[in-house]
């Protein structure tokens, strides 16, 4: 909050306007700091009413672009949206840059706005191809039902690398035919309450519970209590292949369900059981499953799992192959900020920023 009054205060001065930047460098570089606060946003909306009063619109919006991706960092994203569209709107080559329209997709995505994400994801990649972009509008051709588009998008984000970190997408991309196979069709318009008021799975039984939910996802092949019931029906008639591709599903929908992840883990565990292999030899779904729901769920989903174990005396062990496993994931990409400066040929360049 310091170094931003600093920066206020030398904003006001033409010829101070470059250090007050480097204030806010040190400030966006800060990542212990969280998101930015009710005090900090009001401080940077100043600063950008400021310097577009003054005329300077290329440092009002890259402002506005800061508080748009610390409100998204909030999950306030009507905010986060609004500040987009005015650093849009300041500085009109925002809409060129392919992190923009990341961010912007980003964003929309979370809204749910699913078609939305599409098309900037879309812009993302004809500005600048690269994987992790193409794993992005993968995610949102699938959520928007277009679900061959996003299993063709999926092979070829995969086809040029995949590992363990990358266990959703490997996992969504086996998964699709499923979901394509639900839905009856290969596109579907998605619709909400696909399953009926009041449908009590518990007073049903099981062929009405298989029936209302098909039905469910021939409206909406992406409906997660449809998905995770039909699980429920499956393992309770034995069929393992079946409920572990349910439980799957119904968990990728719902990446925060620990419940599907854990039986979905525990189906793949007992396969690995019965052929007497170890876990990761058996079948590799079982470690997608460990090293997904843990990335979706972190210390939860390894203590849900660790309750499931009866006998006390056996839970430490368990705890501790599952750990093993996942500190095989590779690690999260921990590189420092990003600086785009103005250069003055009119020119950004790009370069990474460690403070010390």
């Amino acid at each position: 909050m310091d170094a931003l009054r600093i920066a206020e205060r030398l904003m006001n001065d033409e010829q101070y306007i470059p250090v007050a930047h480097l204030y806010l460098m040190v400030v966006a570089s800060n990542r212990s700091r969280g998101p930015f606060d009710a005090e900090s946003l009001s401080t940077m909306k100043r600063m950008a009413s400021s310097l577009a009063a003054r005329g300077y619109k290329e440092g009002a919006a890259a402002l506005h672009y800061g508080c748009a991706n610390s409100a998204g960092n909030s999950s306030d994203y009507s905010t986060a949206m609004f500040h987009y569209s005015q650093a849009r709107k300041l500085d009109p080559t925002y809409i060129r840059r392919n992190y923009y329209q990341l961010e912007v997709g980003s964003t929309r995505f979370f809204m749910r706005r699913f078609h939305s994400a599409v098309f900037h994801y879309q812009r993302a990649l004809e500005l600048e191809d690269g994987r992790a972009t193409r794993l992005r509008l993968a995610d949102a051709l699938m959520f928007a039902g277009r679900y061959q588009e996003a299993q063709a998008m999926f092979t070829r984000a995969l086809d040029q690398s995949g590992d363990w970190s990358d266990a959703e997408a490997i996992l969504k991309h086996s998964l699709l035919p499923k979901i394509m196979e639900a839905a009856g069709s290969a596109r579907q318009i998605r619709r909400r309450d696909a399953v009926p008021k009041g449908f009590d799975p518990k007073s049903m039984t099981e062929n009405e519970i298989r029936s209302v939910c098909n039905r469910a996802l021939q409206l909406d092949a992406l409906c997660p209590l449809a998905w995770f019931n039909l699980g429920g029906v499956a393992q309770r008639a034995g069929d393992a292949e079946v409920a572990l591709d349910a439980y799957l599903i119904a968990a990728l929908i719902q990446r925060g369900d620990v419940e599907s992840w854990a039986n979905a883990f525990a189906i793949a565990l007992n396969a690995a059981k019965a052929a007497s292999q170890p876990i990761e030899n058996a079948d590799p779904t079982a470690v997608l499953a460990i090293v997904a729901g843990y990335r979706a769920n972190g210390e939860d989903f390894v203590m849900h799992l660790a309750e499931r174990i009866v006998q006390e005396d056996r839970r430490e062990s368990f705890v501790q192959m599952i750990r093993e496993i996942i500190n095989e994931i590779p690690k999260a990409d921990d590189s420092p900020p990003i600086v785009r400066v103005r250069a003055p040929d009119g020119a950004w360049h790009k370069s990474l920023y460690r403070a010390h």
